[in-house]
């Protein structure tokens, strides 16, 4: 099988978790006998094209810099994701899968599986109405709709939580029973026993914090707090 995905992060690219989790389902996917291409957008000092963990890396148009116009931006790069695709696509011998993340890759997700007449498949990972607890501007509203799109014409949509089933449903329309969750996965080997280091030493009047997470500019999530008592 080839699959050809299209993803606006992709490392070393990385602002959240969407370029994690393609890089590990692409990695995975060869290990399991899928040809994989992936494109995404060029970064500085990275060739336009690498073989990675036996995943083809193809990066076009430019990066994003802050003082540009988003939106601009995101259609440029789609277009120049969309020849790309074109040319990969005799080269391999057509794809049998096209897969999209998010709806900055859309418009080129959309636009390749119907030139070609391929399944198209999209994981969305999180809504524009659901990352600012509504829609706000028209920018907004715009990417909301684009999502709409994706959401209901897609042959297969994916998202890795009952939560984010229940949203999308909600907001485009599309049964539940036709969203496939796929939790996010585990590598193992990431998690190995670390070698043996000093304890910290917690006395019993003591109070303390534990977090889990990252930390963000504007706010952080603190997991849970645990009273005095020691770990």
């Amino acid at each position: 099988m080839k699959v050809l995905i299209f993803s606006w992060e992709y490392p070393p690219h990385m602002v959240g978790g969407l370029g994690q989790h393609v890089y590990d389902l692409s990695r995975f996917l060869v290990r399991n006998g899928v040809c994989v291409h992936i494109i995404t957008p060029r970064v500085k000092y990275y060739p336009d094209y690498q073989e990675e963990n036996g995943v083809h890396i193809h990066r076009v148009g430019s990066a994003y810099r802050e003082v540009e116009n988003f939106k601009s931006w995101t259609f440029r790069f789609n277009s120049e994701a969309i020849r790309e695709a074109v040319v990969i696509n005799g080269e391999v011998g057509g794809f049998d899968i096209i897969h999209a993340h998010d709806w900055l890759v859309a418009y080129a997700g959309r636009s390749v599986a119907r030139i070609f007449e391929i399944p198209l498949v999209t994981t969305i990972h999180a809504t524009e109405h659901g990352r600012n607890l509504g829609l706000h501007n028209r920018f907004q509203m715009e990417i909301n709709e684009i999502e709409r799109n994706l959401a209901l014409e897609a042959d297969r949509v994916i998202c890795c939580s009952r939560y984010m089933q229940h949203e999308i449903s909600s907001l485009f329309g599309r049964p539940a029973e036709e969203l496939t969750i796929i939790p996010n996965g585990v590598d193992p080997s990431l998690f190995l026993p670390m070698p043996e280091r000093p304890r910290f030493t917690i006395n019993d009047d003591e109070e303390v914090v534990f977090f889990i997470g990252r930390w963000c500019r504007k706010r952080a999530f603190v997991s849970f707090c645990v009273p005095s008592q020691r770990y």
